[in-house]
């Protein structure tokens, strides 16, 4: 078990995160997938609704469905498998303008990388976005699709 601290972004707080390793008793394919690792995180009542994980080598970035962002490093046994995360950021993602994105707004359900580029799939509001760490954090620039005929359902998207 892996007592990690968090910061949020602009406001200075900590929180513990639990980090719990599954045991990697799991071989072979699973679908199209191969397992390599899993932990349960737990920390404080912000914490959850993680919606998308990326990894690229130890560095994560994982979205919640709160418009809340993380950036992380990996943590790995001898073996390889990952057992945790540590030096955690959390930042709320904002828009174009630098406001905030609420739940309305900021419900991400995943994450898509090329090169430094990221972009995110939106529910509710239905969008898929280009990402940007700017000097103000992260933020959401100009949607590349938006769902402007509401053929999506509030969240299905």
């Amino acid at each position: 078990m892996l007592i990690l601290s968090l910061l949020l972004a602009s406001q200075v707080s900590s929180i513990n995160l639990t980090a719990t390793p599954f045991p990697n008793d799991l071989t072979g394919p699973i679908g199209c997938t191969v397992f390599e690792s899993g932990v349960l995180l737990e920390g404080d009542k912000d914490f959850g609704g993680i919606s998308a994980l990326r990894l690229s080598g130890d560095e994560s970035i994982f979205l919640s469905d709160d418009g809340l962002i993380y950036e992380a490093s990996a943590v790995r046994n001898d073996a390889g498998f990952i057992t945790g995360f540590i030096d955690i950021e959390r930042s709320r993602i904002k828009d174009e303008k630098g406001r905030p994105l609420d739940k309305l707004r900021g419900d991400s359900e995943s994450l898509a990388t090329s090169g430094d580029e990221k972009f995110v799939g939106f529910e509710r509001q239905h969008r898929i976005s280009p990402l940007r760490k700017t000097a103000k954090g992260w933020q959401e620039l100009s949607s590349l699709i938006v769902d402007s005929r509401q053929q999506l359902s509030g969240n299905s998207g």
